[in-house]
C-alpha cells in the first residue's frame, strides 16, 4: 500500500540478508508493510507483534498476496514464544525504540537465534527533524516516507549481525541532513 517504500525495503532486506536463509523472525511485524520484499529472504518467515489488530492487518496482506512461507503471532519480542536456536535470522524493522525493556528483547533474540545466525534492526535516524516530526504526526498527515538510518550493528554473543563497519561517522540521510551514528562489530 506505500509503493513509494518498496525500493527502501528491497535495499534493506537485502543488506540485512544478501543470501536466502532457512528460517527468519521478525519482531515487531505490524502489519506485515515490507512482508512481499521479505518473502524472497527466507523458506521460512515469522512475525510476531504486540499488537492483534496489527496481526490481523498483517494476515489480510499475507492472504492477498498469497505469501504462503510467512506464519503470524501475536506476542512480545521480550517474552519469544520459540525454542532456543530456531531461527538462522531474526529482523527488526522500526521496531526498537517501541520496546520497553530492550535488554530483555535482545536476551530474547539472542536466544532464538542458532549459532552463527544473523540480528538486523533498521531504525528511524531519530536525530533527523523530519523523522520526529513523522513520529509525531498521525499516519494521515504524513505523507510521503521518511528518512531511515543504516543498518547498525549489534553485539549478541554469538553469530553475526548485519551492518557496516565499527567506527564513528557521519551518516546521510534521504533528506540530506547527517548525523553521528556508532556502530560495534
Amino acid at each position: 500500500k506505500r509503493p513509494e517504500l518498496a525500493g527502501d525495503f528491497d535495499r534493506m532486506i537485502s543488506a540485512a540478508f544478501p543470501e536466502r536463509i532457512g528460517s527468519l523472525l521478525d519482531i515487531g511485524c505490524g502489519s506485515g508493510l515490507y512482508f512481499p520484499p521479505l518473502a524472497g529472504a527466507a523458506d521460512r518467515i515469522v512475525g510476531i507483534d504486540f499488537s492483534p489488530e496489527m496481526i490481523k492487518a498483517a494476515n489480510r496482506l499475507v492472504e492477498e498476496k498469497e505469501l504462503d512461507n510467512i506464519e503470524l503471532f501475536v506476542g512480545s519480542a521480550e517474552e519469544l514464544p520459540f525454542p532456543d536456536g530456531s531461527f538462522d535470522g531474526v529482523l527488526g524493522i522500526d521496531v526498537l525504540h517501541h520496546i520497553p525493556d530492550l535488554h530483555k528483547a535482545m536476551t530474547e533474540v539472542r536466544r532464538v537465534l542458532r549459532p552463527g545466525g544473523r540480528f538486523a534492526s533498521i531504525e528511524p535516524n531519530v536525530l533527523n527533524p523530519m523523522v520526529l516530526l513523522a513520529h509525531a504526526l498521525p499516519a494521515e498527515e504524513r505523507g510521503g516516507d521518511c528518512a531511515w538510518a543504516p543498518l547498525a550493528s549489534v553485539e549478541l554473543g554469538h553469530g553475526t549481525a548485519a551492518g557496516r563497519a565499527p567506527g564513528r561517522r557521519q551518516c546521510e540521510n534521504r533528506s540530506g541532513g547527517r548525523s553521528p551514528l556508532r556502530t560495534r562489530a
